[in-house]
């Protein structure tokens, strides 16, 4: 392809703006933190206009554009493990979308129809969201096509298996090979070279040892995790794997099925031994890409019980404003068919079975897998007025156990305290909870900057139809306690927390000078940059410096 029209394509005016709103939706709707400050001070429309109009000019000249340092946070997987996420600013962000849109509308083609997560968006959504939603479309396809599998009387055996760390474990110099080769161009164009530098961010942390916020260390491989596009990338980088695996059924041999979902693949094959050969293949191939198998995540079935059981698995805590629970419906039914060995085909249609009907939600939490459920029954089950004080003190457990479910139910014990259907002795425990959590030194600092932007959100009251926020009330009840809460969050070597606080402070109308002595008395030195950045936006939102 013609590399300088491909750039120039980035540049474009109406891609800009596109990516500048794929930028802030994902955000907003998608990606698992975002700060209050930024998206406030980029979604003002005389901000969009000046911004738009940097992006294009920084992007003129390779040698000109830089990136600005993005800064890590920590969600936790389990109760042991956490996932280092990386927060891009915004400005960056609308540069990456800007090249993957462009990158996209050419190379989705290209993918496997079996490679289903993280696709080209083609309907009407596509103004707001560059991919596909996975919970109404990518999700479900994935499970259908498995279905289809299972039905086909030659598969007998099928395989699970993921990748190990995969998006930590992407090499920056295959990626950029292989995608300058798909695209036809050479890796030392302007084009290529300015992806590249994206790939590459100054990253800022605190260091976990000392407490102290760390000089910015440049990203040398893997892919940014924490926003909604890498998964695109993540795709390119996969392709030829595909390619390999599905070759048989290109030729029409049909001797496997493979799927992938991420990192997530699926092999159905009519034997053990076929299934055990593309599995060695699939490792061979993903091996010269420096990547490996998850031998604990990696099983085996030969039967159709057998593969039921193994076949999907629920892809972790959704989003409370995004869960459908029609979609768990439908893998309830496969637990369903597991458990009593039933033909599939009784079953493939009924989405409307009750998943966690028979749930019991005054049953201690003793797994992860039971925190999970509590939070889908409580949140989509569970009528407002019926929930209760211990239900209030089980998302507590969760918030301090099993924090793998944590950003679920620190939303859900928000919801609890402010929701008028809900009892008002509810409501006095779910208060009651959130200061033990927000004053308690051994919860995490996500969960903390998860219930306080929250409780910083904007609120809309349906009757008068005035917005009003939680930490208002909260404010107007305890001043002293508040204070102090967001005082404490400040000292904590969290940026995720540290930014929520400052925000707060902001909402209740802490005057800037007020903000700024806070920071400078009680947050750790040297302020980085994702601190200053937030004191010059907040200093233009209040007309300061304009």
């Amino acid at each position: 392809m013609d590399h300088i029209q491909l750039l120039n394509q980035v540049r474009r005016l109406d891609n800009i703006n596109l990516s500048y709103d794929y930028a802030l939706n994902d955000r907003k709707k998608n990606d698992s933190y975002f700060n209050h400050i930024e998206i406030d001070y980029f979604s003002d429309l005389s901000c969009r206009n000046k911004v738009i109009q940097e992006i294009q000019k920084e992007l003129q000249d390779p040698d000109i554009f830089h990136l600005r340092p993005t800064f890590a946070y920590y969600i936790p997987k389990n109760n042991l493990c956490y996932r280092r996420m990386i927060y891009i600013p915004f400005k960056d962000l609308v540069v990456r979308y800007a090249f993957v849109t462009v990158i996209a509308d050419i190379l989705d083609v290209t993918l496997s129809d079996r490679c289903f997560a993280n696709r080209r968006e083609v309907t009407h959504r596509c103004e707001n969201f560059l991919l596909e939603n996975y919970h109404e479309k990518s999700l479900p396809n994935f499970r259908n096509w498995q279905k289809q599998c299972v039905e086909n009387s030659e598969y007998h055996v099928l395989i699970r298996t993921d990748i190990s760390s995969f998006y930590d474990s992407v090499s920056h110099q295959y990626l950029i090979q292989t995608l300058a080769e798909q695209l036809s161009i050479n890796t030392s164009t302007d084009f290529m070279q300015l992806f590249a530098k994206l790939l590459r961010p100054q990253v800022i942390s605190y260091s976990q040892k000392t407490t102290k916020p760390q000089a910015p260390q440049v990203l040398k491989h893997g892919l940014t995790i924490g926003n909604n596009l890498e998964g695109f990338l993540a795709n390119l980088y996969l392709r030829d794997v595909d390619e390999v695996m599905e070759n048989d059924r290109y030729f029409e041999q049909k001797s496997i099925e493979f799927g992938r979902y991420n990192d997530d693949m699926r092999i159905f094959a009519g034997n053990r031994k076929t299934a055990k050969k593309y599995l060695l293949i699939l490792q061979e191939y993903l091996l010269s890409k420096g990547l490996n198998l998850n031998s604990s995540k990696t099983l085996i079935a030969e039967n159709s019980k057998d593969i039921e059981e193994i076949r999907t698995k629920f892809f972790g805590d959704l989003s409370p404003d995004t869960y459908d629970p029609k979609f768990e419906s439908q893998d309830t039914e496969d637990k369903k068919f597991a458990s009593e060995n039933i033909d599939l085909e009784n079953h493939i249609d009924k989405e409307d079975y009750d998943s966690l009907k028979d749930f019991d939600a005054n049953a201690p939490i003793e797994t992860d897998r039971d925190a999970k459920n509590f939070c889908k029954f409580l949140q989509h089950y569970m009528k407002y007025e019926e929930r209760n004080p211990s239900h209030v003190q089980k998302l507590e457990v969760i918030l301090t156990q099993f924090q793998g479910s944590s950003r679920h139910a620190s939303w859900l014990l928000v919801q609890s305290y402010y929701y008028k259907n809900i009892k008002k002795d509810t409501q006095l425990a779910a208060l009651n909870s959130i200061f033990i959590i927000l004053e308690s030194d051994e919860s995490l600092s996500y969960t903390k900057s998860r219930i306080i932007h929250h409780l910083s959100s904007v609120r809309i009251d349906r009757k008068s139809e005035t917005k009003y926020r939680l930490i208002e009330r909260l404010n107007t009840d305890s001043p002293e306690r508040i204070n102090k809460i967001l005082i404490t969050s400040l000292k904590v070597p969290a940026y995720e927390l540290n930014l929520t606080a400052i925000y707060a402070l902001y909402v209740l109308g802490k005057p800037m000078h007020e903000i700024e002595s806070y920071i400078r008395q009680y947050m750790r030195k040297p302020l980085s940059s994702p601190i200053l950045e937030a004191i010059s936006y907040l200093r233009k939102m209040k007309g300061l410096n304009m």
